[in-house]
């Protein structure tokens, strides 16, 4: 669980239980606000405030650290994402006031940056969700109220938005499963589904449109990542990315 405004990532048991906490590299985390498991088990975790990735192993060892403050090829500022891609072991990062997707290998070596020019607000919270079956990778856009869609191998190929009327207000966390993409609106506490299996953007979502509290949302936006084995719809839309839980769907 990446506990934002504690500045701590924690183990817990699917009941909530707390058994150990990850502490880092020798300075700790800032603000870590999100995890990515890789297919090794690996724990990737989005350290924010200070710019960079954090590598663990499965075991709470710190494999890698990359990044640093800046504007240059493998450096941030205020990274909110990360996704890996299992069928690669590619690291995708959202750098979202710099307007781009960074693209790593698995120990944080620099690969390709991805331009996203309908990025770069210093309010929002830009997330990926990536698809590696199919080849796609979705990133949130919450000031253009849409969910962009990239191929693997970053040309940006659409825009999803769910079906009216329904609609996306300022779109933050993503999740993707079983072929639903379930979307986080910071504006209206709710939750959008879009769809997949239809593919298109005018197609994109069935009509589903899930009220949920402050308290889920706050918890979700800052960094609470967990999950369950009986998840219910919201925790296995945004509370997840938990690598200590075995991941199905």
């Amino acid at each position: 669980m990446a506990d934002a405004g504690n500045h701590r990532v924690q183990k817990l048991a699917p009941d909530g239980t707390f058994i150990a906490e990850l502490k880092g590299p020798e300075l700790g985390f800032y603000g870590p606000r999100r995890i990515a498991i890789g297919p090794d088990d690996s724990i990737y975790v989005v350290d924010q405030g200070y710019n960079r990735i954090v590598k663990l192993s499965p075991d709470r060892d710190v494999l890698a650290s990359w990044g640093s403050k800046g504007n240059g090829a493998g450096e941030f500022n205020n990274p909110t994402s990360v996704v890996v891609d299992p069928a690669t072991n590619k690291v995708y990062v959202a750098d979202p006031r710099n307007k781009r997707i960074q693209v790593f290998d698995s120990n944080g070596k620099f690969l390709a940056k991805w331009s996203v020019p309908q990025w770069g607000q210093p309010v929002g919270f830009e997330d990926l969700s990536i698809d590696s079956r199919t080849g796609r990778l979705y990133a949130s856009s919450t000031h253009v109220d849409a969910v962009l869609t990239f191929d693997l191998n970053g040309t940006r190929i659409g825009t999803l938005m769910p079906k009216p009327p329904d609609k996306l207000e300022g779109p933050s966390a993503l999740a993707l499963v079983n072929r639903k993409l379930y979307v986080l609106n910071m504006g209206g506490n709710r939750v959008s589904i879009i769809d997949l299996q239809t593919g298109g953007r005018d197609e994109a979502s069935e009509n589903h449109n899930i009220s949920t509290s402050p308290i889920l949302q706050n918890r979700c936006l800052t960094g609470w990542n967990y999950l369950t084995n009986n998840r219910d719809v919201l925790d296995r839309a945004f509370c997840l990315r938990s690598p200590w839980q075995k991941r199905s769907g």
